[in-house]
Formats: C-alpha cells, structure tokens, sequence
C-alpha cells in the first residue's frame, strides 16, 4: 500500500461518501483510481478496508446511509 503520512487517504475516502447519489442505484461508482481500472491500483486495498466493495462497474460503497446527509 501506498504511504500516508498525514491521513489524507482516509480522510478522502470518508469524504468520497459525502457525494451526492445519483442513477437507479443512488450509488457512486468509481471505475478508474489514477487512470487505472479501480481493482488494479495501488489503492484498492485502502478503499476495500474503508468499506467499498467491487461491483459489476467498479468500487461502490457498501454502507446503507453512504451519500444520505
């Protein structure tokens, strides 16, 4: 996994959930991390860890109140 001195990567993460929901799903895909596909970078570990989940399109956030605020 990649360094992460100061927390961003969690803290960006948490703030990924923050996004509005849109679509049939109300879900936020991410199918590409860095111009990678999602399952093939660097940062998949961090994001499965934080609670995303590989979907048919990509990472999708698994928790039931993800992007409701």
């Amino acid at each position: 996994m990649l360094r992460d001195e100061e927390g961003a990567l969690p803290a960006a993460l948490e703030a990924l959930r923050g996004l509005p929901r849109t679509g049939r799903r109300g879900a936020l895909v991410i199918d590409r991390i860095d111009g990678r596909p999602a399952a093939e970078s660097p940062l998949f570990p961090a994001f499965r860890e934080a609670g995303y989940r590989l979907d048919y399109g990509g990472l999708i956030d698994i928790r039931p109140d993800a992007g409701r605020r």
